[in-house]
């Protein structure tokens, strides 16, 4: 597969994790603000990552999933249980396409059908929902033709404009003049990592409703082909967008902010010619006319000779731009741009210096600078930076200094600066008294009272100001990550290895051995194994240190369980409330994969079993709603899992009953059954309280699956329960399942492990210790007797091959037996074996093939000196 394709699969799984999480966090509590944010950026990069791939019909689908959201968090739309139930739809959906993509990497042939099915039942959930309300909508009217304020602390102009084609400026600026609507200039600059994580900078830039004009570039130069790294982003967009600077930063809401700037364009930045002089010789009649008609007042006369002169001369010269914006501000009705632009004409037909000053160059504001100025008007608000507003101010001061004060509109220039300055100050809570004084003599050219206003901070100090070579000013400071994101095959590869490290180390104490005894080499021996214990240590810490990072919290698992919870509530018309605790508990990634069926069996059968329905609950006294607690926790070696619910608990009469009736157990077995051992019943297989079989059980397989699960992998699992109060399962299962370690015992000639954690203890007893009791040999240990089994039979060894069952040594007047006393159901048992081995640092590894199904062994395990170990798996095996 793809490694970009393989990346986008991981993320969008996690993606998809969390909106889950967050539509039922936001189901409960539709002011939940953070859930709303997790679910709205899962959606987004889900959506940015499938049209990398163009997988349409997964952007088509969560595209409408994400407007929808967003109706709501602008609070258009209110979150319903219907709603939600929609959208966990998308969710499953795109969880079986993620599934597909993974398999075969591209989607099914019926994705836009499914698609296009699931888009229609949003949009009619969605008209459903409005015509209940009565029909009406809470978003604001639209066709709002309200004059935008200039006035506004983000009315700047970016010096980028001069790069934007003139066409594209003009229509702009018709929209800006003509329809008295908003125009926002942007600049992103994404992070260089942002493919990886879930981010996709063009599709969310081509996204942007109403984009005019992009510009993407790079912005460092481009390395060489040879050293080029694809997944690096270093680019640098800039554009144009007719709408709001509050509306295009919502878009880039979930960006970093030292990545996104936005502002609005003030109605005269767009306004200059553009191109090469042309034949300036045309114009001369026309320039003797203009100033006349310009004097006189009579701008329709003068549109008309621009517009006839424009048809003589070509769009792409300087002259012939001018002509076409002088037409524009002409039906704008604005004299002053006018006024400008013959003067630009007049220079180039008199090779004289221009007189229009060039557009400023303001500093650009921030996406949260503008977005509080687009919501609160430019009142002070929470979220003010002072060092962007002292920005403004400062940028507002270098336009004055730029500004001729015999110009025809520099009064305009020092009113409208006057305006930001005097905001931009009341924000800072600093005092505006004098500044009417200050802009005055800035009329003149006399900037040193406004600058020491600007400038100073309400105690004289002066006023911090940006520092751009500073990191995070601007593009040149890298953020050096302390984390990153591995895959999953290479920690289990990294695993793997360091526990055959610690396998290897094993053939150490072999190599001594065979040093001392077969070569006589007593010196060599003993240096082995010194170097034996160094590298035995080493290894031990390796596999420490590998341990943690396969170590994973509960959450992993645990999150799947709101949604079931949910699902199967609703569907049995219950009330249940999931509580988790211990989700930060950790175990191995395995044990972590491993818990997930049976858990989930548990869970179900908690909701579908134990909770009663609400009348019931209420008339036993309970309060409607039942809960079902999920909980872990560590315990030495071991994670704790249980999962409790307060229903109506086990009947261990009904339990022994129904074992009857399948014929699991005889009545005359039933009768002797103690109630704890009744309730271990319902882990038979083929046992079920259920009559009729159904969808969530009935079958008889649930319960038998989670023990055979658990005990495969060295867990065990117990139940609690009272009887009209609840029911308690606990599952225990090791923390790692990566290195263990086994006592090795000889068996007819044969080498087996036994896992230490089953181990009691081992004896050395007389044969005359060895009794019948009811025709099965035991041993009687500390006042307790031990039943015993023969492990050559239990294995099903030939009786005469094996030739050590009993012991001969010279220190017992009698043969000595070799009993390993294990943990069983019942109490401990007695294993005899023909000999006991020194314990060893194995990995296990699972039987495969036709082997699978033999349950007697748990894997097997290759030994320092090269010989396979079955280690013996005694729960399946007694």
């Amino acid at each position: 597969m793809n490694p970009l394709l393989k990346q986008f699969v991981e993320e969008t799984r996690e993606f998809l994790e969390d909106a889950a999480s967050g539509l039922l966090a936001l189901e409960k509590n539709p002011d939940d603000s953070d859930a709303m944010g997790r679910v709205f950026r899962a959606m987004h990069s889900t959506k940015g990552g499938s049209g990398l791939f163009d997988f349409d019909p997964m952007t088509d689908l969560v595209h409408e999933a994400e407007n929808l959201l967003d109706e709501v968090r602008h609070g258009d739309r209110a979150m319903s249980a219907v709603l939600a139930d929609q959208l966990l739809d998308v969710l499953d959906q795109v969880t079986r396409w993620i599934d597909a993509i993974e398999r075969d990497e591209v989607l099914p042939a019926d994705a836009p059908q499914r698609s296009q099915a699931l888009v229609t039942a949003l949009r009619q959930a969605a008209d459903g929902e409005d015509a209940a309300a009565g029909g009406t909508s809470a978003s604001p009217d639209a066709s709002d033709d309200s004059p935008v304020p200039e006035d506004a602390a983000d009315a700047l102009a970016p010096e980028w404009l001069e790069v934007v084609p003139d066409q594209q400026r003009r229509e702009l600026a018709q929209r800006l003049l003509l329809e008295r609507a908003p125009v926002t200039a942007f600049e992103f600059t994404p992070d260089s990592g942002v493919f990886f994580s879930g981010g996709d900078p063009l599709l969310l830039v081509r996204d942007l409703e109403g984009l005019a004009w992009l510009d993407i570039a790079p912005r460092q130069p481009w390395t060489d082909v040879d050293n080029l790294d694809p997944y690096d982003c270093r680019l640098r967009f800039r554009g144009l967008v007719a709408a709001e600077p509050g509306v295009v930063a919502d878009a880039f809401a979930f960006e970093d902010e030292n990545t996104f700037q936005c502002l609005r364009v003030p109605q005269d930045a767009l306004v200059f010619p553009a191109g090469e002089s042309g034949d300036v010789a045309l114009l001369e009649e026309f320039l003797a006319s203009a100033p006349e008609d310009f004097a006189r007042g009579d701008l329709e006369a003068l549109r008309r000779s621009a517009e006839a002169m424009g048809r003589m001369l070509s769009i792409d010269t300087r002259e012939g731009s001018a002509l076409a914006w002088l037409q524009l501000v002409l039906d704008a009705g604005r004299g002053d741009l006018a006024t400008l632009l013959l003067r630009e004409l007049g220079a180039d037909v008199d090779d004289a210096s221009t007189v229009a000053a060039a557009p400023p160059k303001p500093a650009t504001v921030d996406a949260g600078s503008a977005k509080s100025a687009s919501a609160s008007g430019g009142q002070q608000g929470v979220g003010v930076d002072p060092r962007a507003v002292q920005a403004i101010m400062q940028e507002q001061l270098a336009m004055l200094g730029a500004t001729d004060p015999d110009a025809a509109d520099a009064a305009g220039r020092v009113a409208a600066a006057g305006r930001v300055i005097r905001r931009g100050l009341e924000a800072l809570g600093r005092s505006t008294e004098g500044l009417d004084g200050a802009l005055a003599e800035a009329g003149r050219g006399e900037l040193g009272r406004l600058r020491g206003l600007i400038e100073t901070e309400g105690g004289g100090e002066p006023m911090p100001t940006m520092d751009a070579g500073a990191p995070g000013a601007g593009d040149g400071g890298e953020r050096v990550a302390k984390s990153f994101r591995v895959d999953a095959e290479s920690i289990d590869l990294l695993g793997d290895l360091v526990g055959e490290l610690v396998v290897a180390k094993n053939s150490f104490p072999f190599l001594a051995e065979r040093a001392e005894h077969q070569y006589g080499v007593r010196d060599l021996a003993r240096e082995l194994k010194d170097r034996f214990n160094v590298i035995s240590r080493i290894a031990q810490d390796m596999q420490s240190a590998v341990m943690q990072v396969q170590m994973l919290p509960m959450q992993q698992i645990f999150q799947r369980f709101p949604r079931l919870v949910r699902d199967l509530s609703r569907r049995l018309d219950k009330d249940v409330e999931l509580v988790l605790e211990g989700e930060q508990t950790e175990a191995d990634k395995t044990v972590i994969e491993v818990l997930g069926e049976p858990l989930t069996h548990m869970v179900r059968n908690s909701i579908d079993h134990g909770i009663e329905l609400p009348d019931q609950r209420e008339a036993a006294g309970k309060p409607r709603q039942g809960t079902v607690r999920l909980a872990a926790r560590q315990e030495g070696e071991n994670v704790i899992i249980e999962v409790e619910d307060d229903g109506g608990g086990l009947d261990p009469e009904a339990i022994r009953r129904k074992a009857v009736s399948r014929e699991l157990i005889g009545e005359d077995e039933a009768r002797r059954l103690s109630e704890q051992d009744s309730l271990q019943l319902i882990f038979a297989p083929g046992f079920s309280t259920r009559d009729a079989v159904s969808d969530l059980s009935g079958r008889g397989v649930g319960m038998d699956v989670v023990r055979s699960t658990v005990h495969r992998y060295g867990g065990t699992v117990s139940v609690a329960s009272e009887h009209g109060t609840g029911t308690r399962l606990r599952l225990s299962m090791p923390l790692t399942m990566a290195v263990s370690y086994v006592m090795g015992v000889e068996v007819a000639g044969q080498l087996f492990g036994v896992p230490m954690e089953n181990i009691v203890e081992t004896v050395r007893l007389p044969q005359s210790a060895v009794r019948k009791v009811k025709q099965e040999e035991a041993v009687v240990l500390r006042d307790q007797v031990v039943p015993l089994r023969r492990l050559d039979r239990l294995l099903m060894l030939e009786a005469e091959a094996s030739e050590r069952r009993t012991r001969v040594d010279a220190n017992y007047d009698e043969p000595q037996v070799s009993v390993l006393v294990v943990r069983h159901n019942d109490g401990p048992l007695g294993l005899v074996v023909d000999d006991f081995q020194e314990g060893l640092d194995v990995i296990v590894k699972p039987m495969e093939g036709v082997l699978a199904s033999i349950r007697a062994y748990s894997g097997t395990a290759l030994l320092g000196d090269g010989r396979v170990l079955l280690v013996l798996n005694l729960r399946e095996l007694l």
